[in-house]
């Protein structure tokens, strides 16, 4: 026989759910009291350099900072609904003007990633204008795998890449990404104009 609660003659429930209902409130208190401020301790010792780098704080689940006077955002995306799918990002924020343009590897066309990497914009002067200057070797000598994008009505340069829920780069490839970022903000200047 369970014991139950009663008000005013009324049997509202049984201990026990209550029991179990208030040690269930107690887990998920200790959860995200505890583990879930210990793996956020340690997340943020892990991305140690990424910040120092860019002289960056936290703003939310995002690094912000600067790096050679620009403006500069990194983060993890979980783009995945029912399985995650993380995505890395980092965006440098450069001029407004000219064309979206974006550069991802086409997996469809050759094994050759120099040959099936492709810009895509509306402007086929700025695509031709970036692919003699040699941007696409540019991205590739950094990464096959990640894609680049820039947004004219925000004047953002995005490098994009599909990664592990636990990928940090390491402090020479951050320095790399970046540099990759400001050389093709200078060429995105010089050649993506009206």
């Amino acid at each position: 026989m369970s014991a139950k609660l009663e008000i005013f003659g009324v049997w509202l429930v049984d201990i026990g759910i209550l029991v179990v209902l208030a040690l269930s409130g107690l887990a998920v208190v200790f959860y995200l009291v505890v583990v879930r401020r210990d793996r956020t301790a340690d997340r943020q010792a892990a991305w140690k350099h990424v910040v120092d780098a860019i002289d960056g704080s936290y703003k939310g689940s995002k690094i912000c900072g600067t790096y050679q006077g620009k403006s500069v955002e990194v983060f993890l995306n979980d783009g995945g609904y029912e399985i995650p799918s993380y995505s890395y990002f980092l965006r440098l924020k450069t001029s407004i003007q000219g064309f979206d343009w974006n550069m991802k590897a086409d997996v469809t066309s050759s094994t050759d990633t120099a040959k099936s990497r492709n810009i895509q914009t509306d402007d086929k002067g700025l695509k031709q204008r970036l692919n003699d200057a040699g941007a696409v070797e540019l991205v590739d000598s950094v990464s096959t795998k990640a894609q680049l994008r820039y947004r004219a009505d925000k004047g953002t340069l995005e490098y994009q890449m599909g990664v592990a829920d636990s990928y940090v780069p390491t402090s020479e490839e951050f320095q790399t990404q970046l540099n990759l970022l400001t050389k093709l903000a200078e060429l995105n200047e010089k050649l993506n104009v009206w």
